[in-house]
């Protein structure tokens, strides 16, 4: 009796075919990346945070701008413009030259994340269930698509695809048009954060897994127990997902077997004692890290570690054997990878280290600014304080 209901549950949860991606995109538009640009919270689809821009830490101040609202997500700049998301409803398009308007626009829905920027244009996930594209040089939109899901994250952009988190599905939208080429119920599951893409795959986490999904077919291909990530990262071929308690890594091409599916039901037949108890999904290394932590930093040989109270570590990126650790003072944000070195900011200091050896390289203080965010741009050092205003330093 107990196998007559668990076979037909496994056919179809194992063998149920999955969605396809059977309308190509129009065209191959991705995330602009490049030194001169910050196109998305995190540098890259990845968010692997790595920068080829420099960061001469003795820039002077450009110039500084405060701005007249809140800022309520993170900045972004395609190397002209700075855009930036406001409290009162508005997207800000400031000169990257001098920090004047260059336009505003107001955002159809609350905007809670940076926009993304692919090409000419700009995406950003509304709230509302709502997903548009603005035209980067005016701000005017070009489309505006309703996909009926919570999607305040930022969108991720590449190879002509839209990948949107709606919170119960993941999405993937056509970059010219904004009509949906398919999507995928993660229910249960509520995903959190932006979509991240690798070479072959999107991840999404949720409160108690990291979600791994085919980029072609939209097929999940992978799912890990993951509890309570605050971040996760793919690159090189390993995806990193970071806790408050431990780091863990799982190559980015991870396969569940065919029975995986229907977990659930074998797990009863376990405690009945019919079958014994199943393997864990595989991953690669893990390694307990107790703090509040940061976005990671992903080079091809090593990931970059941190914590809000300025504990940092580098492990290597295939075994997770420590290579080097640091510390100071409590950290604002996220490291980022440059081509001078691996640049973090204190409350009133920025600080750049040697990513082979953690060593200081180099120091600025500054003066009576609190830090909340940076960026960094072969145009120069972008600091956001605590009081909104936005200074330049190049």
């Amino acid at each position: 009796m107990l196998l007559a209901v668990a076979i037909p549950l496994l056919y179809v949860q194992c063998f149920r075919p999955g969605a396809s991606l059977d309308s190509p995109s129009s065209t191959d538009r991705s995330a602009s990346l490049g030194p001169e640009l910050w196109a998305m919270a995190n540098v890259d689809p990845g968010a692997m945070r790595v920068t080829a821009a420099t960061t001469p830490l003795d820039a002077a101040t450009a110039w500084s701008r405060q701005l007249d609202a809140p800022v309520v997500a993170p900045i972004v700049t395609d190397g002209q413009a700075i855009y930036v998301a406001l409290k009162d409803g508005r997207l800000l398009a400031l000169s990257v030259e001098d920090g004047s308007d260059l336009w505003t626009a107001p955002v159809p829905g609350r905007l809670n994340a940076a926009p993304t920027v692919a090409g000419d244009a700009l995406y950003l996930g509304l709230r509302g269930g709502r997903v548009s594209a603005l035209d980067r040089a005016t701000g005017e939109t070009r489309w505006l698509a309703t996909v009926g899901e919570s999607t305040s994250n930022a969108p991720a952009v590449v190879d002509g695809v839209v990948w949107v988190n709606g919170g119960r599905k993941i999405f993937a939208l056509d970059t010219e048009t904004g009509r949906e080429l398919w999507s995928r119920g993660l229910r249960p599951d509520l995903a959190f954060g932006s979509p991240l893409v690798g070479s072959d795959h999107v991840i999404l986490r949720t409160k108690n897994r990291v979600l791994f999904f085919d980029s072609g077919s939209g097929s999940k291909s992978f799912s890990a127990r993951v509890r309570d990530a605050a971040h996760v990262s793919v690159g090189h071929g390993i995806v990193v997902a970071v806790t408050p308690q431990l780091t863990v890594t799982f190559d980015a091409d991870s396969s569940l077997p065919w029975w995986d599916h229907g977990r659930n039901a074998l797990a009863w037949l376990h405690l009945l004692g019919i079958l014994p108890e199943l393997p864990v999904p595989p991953h690669r290394w893990s390694q307990n890290m107790v703090c509040e932590p940061r976005a990671p930093v992903i080079q091809p040989h090593q990931v970059v570690l941190a914590c809000g109270d300025g504990t940092v570590r580098a492990h290597d990126l295939l075994s997770g054997d420590l290579l080097w650790e640091a510390s100071g003072a409590p950290i604002v944000g996220s490291p980022v990878l440059t081509a001078s070195g691996l640049l973090m900011a204190e409350r009133e200091a920025l600080v750049l280290l040697d990513p082979e050896s953690g060593a200081e390289l180099d120091r600025r203080p500054l003066d009576e600014v609190e830090l909340r965010e940076f960026f960094v741009t072969a145009s120069g050092i972008y600091l956001l304080t605590q009081s909104d205003r936005l200074v330049a330093l190049r």
